[in-house]
């Protein structure tokens, strides 16, 4: 599973995708053995935010899809990185076992403490690299027709979470073509004029839509996408999700995807 979340292609068209890696070794010197999504968290509020409204470093926390708080040891080498609240993210880290020996609790921590999230488990990291991902909304609406639904194929999904605001994720991988000239969207659909969207098996429905924006189709690249999922999605009773999305033969394609699933592995049918 790490060989598969390591071997990303992410020369995306830009606006798709709203990737952007920050790394401070040099690609041949990155030194990292796990791999997590997770969520850029600030406890509290010890110091004020900049004025770009990035978190300043020592207040960060990561929040990982499976309930670790992840806290970074290197700072000093991250401060390239400008970390907003509520950012979702690729993290490629390692355990700092040096640090346990002789620790310096960040303030994040500290605020994490003094919360009396005793529970938490709390885990000190050397970061080799963040990849911030797109995070969005889905996209309810009476005119689904107004959606251009251009080709894009699901290869992975699984589900995510935020222990500290209580917010569910469906992260995504999909495939597209694109010419890297203009800037592409990508939407989760809730088509409001198709009834009940809980079919028989018990699976919300969405659909995924791809805007090319007219682009020319020259190379295929892929991307992962955080969607927000609204309660109703999750709401009593109900299994998962089921996705359908048109593929790159514009074939109507779908995707059951169960609450269980929470790690990768290839989706796509």
């Amino acid at each position: 599973m790490l060989e598969y979340l390591l071997f990303i292609f992410f020369a995306l068209f830009a606006t798709l995708s709203l990737t952007s890696c920050s790394d401070w070794l040099g690609e041949d010197k990155l030194d990292y053995d796990k791999v997590s999504f997770g969520t850029i968290t600030k406890p509290a509020a010890p110091t004020p935010y900049k004025d770009d409204e990035s978190i300043p470093l020592k207040d960060v926390a990561i929040v990982t899809d499976d309930s670790l708080w992840l806290y970074p040891t290197n700072i000093t080498e991250m401060s390239s990185y400008k970390a907003l609240e509520g950012q979702r993210v690729i993290l490629y880290y390692k355990y700092d076992d040096d640090y346990l020996v002789n620790p310096k609790v960040s303030s994040a921590e500290k605020i994490s403490t003094k919360d009396n999230t005793e529970n938490i488990k709390k885990k000190y990291v050397k970061v080799a690299k963040i990849q911030n991902i797109l995070t969005k909304g889905i996209l309810n609406t009476n005119r689904i027709d107004t959606v251009k639904n251009d080709p894009a194929t699901l290869y992975d999904a699984c589900f995510g979470s935020n222990v500290n605001t209580g917010k569910r994720y469906l992260n995504l991988y999909f495939v597209a073509a694109a010419g890297l000239y203009k800037p592409h969207y990508i939407y989760l659909v809730n088509d409001l004029n198709a009834g009940n969207p809980v079919n028989e098996e018990g699976y919300y429905c969405l659909e995924l839509r791809h805007d090319a924006n007219d682009d020319i189709k020259q190379n295929t690249s892929g991307a992962y996408v955080s969607f927000i999922l609204d309660q109703e999605c999750y709401a009593m009773g109900i299994k998962g999700i089921r996705v359908t999305y048109t593929n790159e033969f514009n074939e109507k394609k779908r995707a059951d995807i169960p609450f269980t699933k929470v790690k990768w592995s290839n989706y796509a049918d």
